[in-house]
């Protein structure tokens, strides 16, 4: 025997038992049966949580006097804090962010700083003469792009009823 044919008898053998080894370890260690989809079931059962109410849609007429004597503004500022500061400024004459700084925003007109470029759906609530009362406000902090088509805001609201009205119980005190 060659040594040519040698080293083809032990190359084809190397192959053999690499293939065989690893078919016997899939074999000897591998699953029992196939699963369909990896992970495992896993029940979860019910909690008794309370869940904070969240509006569908808000209705056609708001009983803002309701809605607003549950409002804390301490809970407002903190929310204020938490999302809205990442586009607005609540300080007096703090500077414009993505969006406009919001001081003196409540009871104050639609586009109400001169040095903020406002989409065109807002310069034009501003010459309707719209103003940021409480019902303005609340209808639209709970879907923006919803209740003023065509704004430059892309949040997409405060759901929570009372969060909501917390938030604008402390655009309140920004005056």
């Amino acid at each position: 025997m060659s040594e040519l044919e040698k080293l083809a008898i032990a190359i084809f053998t190397a192959i053999f038992l690499f293939v065989l080894s690893d078919n016997m370890g899939r074999l000897i260690y591998g699953p029992i049966y196939m699963v369909r989809k990896a992970g495992y079931d896993i029940k979860v059962q019910d909690s008794n949580r309370e869940i904070t109410p969240q509006s569908t849609s808000l209705p056609e007429t708001l009983d803002m006097h309701s809605i607003m004597s549950v409002a804390d503004s301490k809970n407002g500022e903190i929310i204020f804090k938490k999302v809205c500061t990442l586009c607005h400024n609540g300080d007096k004459g703090g500077p414009n962010k993505v969006g406009p700084n919001l001081w003196g925003v409540y009871d104050g007109p639609a586009a109400h700083k001169d040095d903020f470029n406002y989409s065109e759906a807002i310069k034009a609530r501003r010459v309707e003469g719209k103003i940021w009362n409480e019902e303005e406000l609340y209808r639209f902090l709970y879907s923006p792009k919803q209740y003023v088509n065509g704004t430059k805001m892309s949040y997409v609201g405060v759901k929570d009823d009372k969060e909501r009205a917390d938030v604008i119980a402390y655009l309140e005190t920004l005056k």
